[in-house]
């Protein structure tokens, strides 16, 4: 006791201090105890940065998902993709009070299994023993919320539905990783399989469906994909590419009632440039009940290689469509084409009857012309977006036609052919995979099991579909 102090002052400050001194030690101790904490030392600045679970309480070597803490963790480096030295070690202290090093980082891949693919950048502590640890928080710094239940653990984002990625340890109350460590070649493959299947938004599928209107695309898309999100703005491309004027319609129309009753048909072109294949022209035919399209190209446009080519398209869907046939042929009043003795007798040998609009009235062939324009119109927008050569157009009004036969209408009748039956008279049902459509233009790598040594196995080839 100093002098000028009363005694029952210094006792005060003496149980004062015993008190402060006995909390301290009784939350350090209770820390220490969980088995779920440890500290990264900043070297650089006088605070410290709570970091670490540092071993699971059941002593396993499972990836343990730590809710206390702000990095990844392990001491196994040959696990990191892209390992690289810190410039100076940050020491890591855990829950039994040793600073342990960190001596690199890296990027880790996981194939979890639930299909997820999951990189996270981790520290590398040698020192560390069989430490495996995943931070919440660090997912959360990506974009990513986790969520704990009694018994297990799941992850979602803003384009990402909640997924299983843990499960509660037996006899313990840690939750373990469910999934594998990726080596570099598996990595690699991974991402690649990543980038093509995984659902990103809908501007990315509304791309790859050669800028599909969105109530039919949400129709199409894997059940991942946040459909209720509404684009955050207009398509530009859109925009350009489609842009015409309102036409309103006041007769309503008698549609077919049966498979290629009603055939329409129309020419367009020349286009410039031509195809690769030296094509000029191409030619529509839609079914008016099904609406279901067949493109085919031309050179010219004579009376001697349309009818070749209509030849060929009437072989070709009565077979397919076995008891149904072409009964009626709607199309413009274009002598070179249609309105000829050649294209007339063709028809008079089939028993079709022939309806040609007449002259100067486009609207009397509206099916054709409508289908023609939807054709260019989604073509030009996908050459906008990939920025391809223009001879390549030709291939983006094939991948169009193939991907309109496809895709779903307002229709009853048709409400998607290649999702259930081809047409009522088919045999094999068509179908599509929308996580296999990839944009038009993008690379792909094309296989060469012929080629010889030191020759690469597989090139680079542009991909429309």
């Amino acid at each position: 006791m100093k002098e000028g102090h009363r005694q029952n002052q210094y006792t005060l400050k003496q149980k004062a201090a015993t008190f402060k001194k006995e909390t301290t030690d009784g939350w350090t101790n209770r820390k220490a105890a969980s088995g779920n904490y440890a500290e990264i030392g900043d070297t650089s600045h006088d605070t410290e940065i709570h970091g670490f679970a540092a071993i699971s309480e059941t002593g396993s070597v499972s990836w343990i998902i730590d809710s206390g803490a702000s990095h990844h963790l392990t001491g196994n480096k040959p696990v990191f993709r892209d390992f690289r030295s810190l410039p100076k070690p940050i020491p890591v202290k855990v829950a039994n009070g040793t600073k342990c090093p960190a001596t690199g980082s890296g990027s880790i891949h996981f194939h979890l299994d639930c299909g997820l693919l999951l990189t996270v950048k981790a520290l590398y502590v040698p020192d560390s023993g069989a430490v495996y640890l995943i931070s919440v928080d660090a997912l959360n710094n990506s974009g990513f919320e986790v969520i704990f239940r009694p018994s297990s653990c799941l992850i979602k984002s803003d384009s990402l539905a909640e997924q299983h990625i843990g499960e509660r340890q037996a006899g313990s109350r840690t939750r373990a990783l469910l999934g594998t460590v990726l080596g570099e070649a598996q990595a690699d493959c991974a991402i690649a399989t990543s980038t093509s299947k995984t659902p990103e938004d809908l501007g990315t599928w509304h791309r790859r469906f050669a800028h599909m209107n969105l109530a039919d695309l949400r129709l199409l898309l894997p059940r991942e994909v946040d459909t209720e999100k509404k684009a955050e703005s207009a398509c530009t491309v859109c925009a350009l590419a489609k842009a015409r004027q309102q036409f309103q319609r006041k007769v309503p129309v008698i549609r077919a009632e049966k498979p290629l009753e009603l055939i329409h048909s129309d020419l367009c072109g020349p286009i410039s440039p031509m195809s690769l294949s030296s094509c000029r022209y191409f030619i529509l035919y839609i079914d008016d009940y099904s609406r279901l399209s067949w493109v085919f190209f031309l050179r010219t446009k004579t009376s001697a290689e349309i009818c070749a080519v209509f030849r060929e398209f009437k072989t070709m869907v009565e077979l397919k469509f076995g008891p149904y046939r072409i009964t009626r042929l709607r199309s413009d009043n274009g002598k070179g084409e249609y309105d000829n003795a050649e294209f007339r007798s063709i028809l008079t040998e089939s028993g079709i009857s022939f309806e040609p609009a007449p002259p100067y009235t486009q609207h009397k062939n509206g099916i054709s012309e409508r289908m023609i324009q939807t054709h260019n119109a989604k073509a030009r927008a996908m050459m906008l977006d990939s920025r391809l050569p223009p001879n390549l157009s030709w291939e983006a009004i094939n991948t169009v036609n193939y991907l309109y036969a496809r895709s779903p209408t307002r229709q009853p009748i048709r409400a998607s052919l290649h999702t259930r039956s081809y047409m009522e008279g088919s045999r094999t049902p068509h179908t599509c995979v929308a996580s296999d459509v990839l944009h038009f233009g993008c690379y792909r790598l094309h296989n060469d099991m012929e080629s010889s040594p030191p020759a690469p196995r597989s090139s680079t080839c542009s991909a429309s579909t």
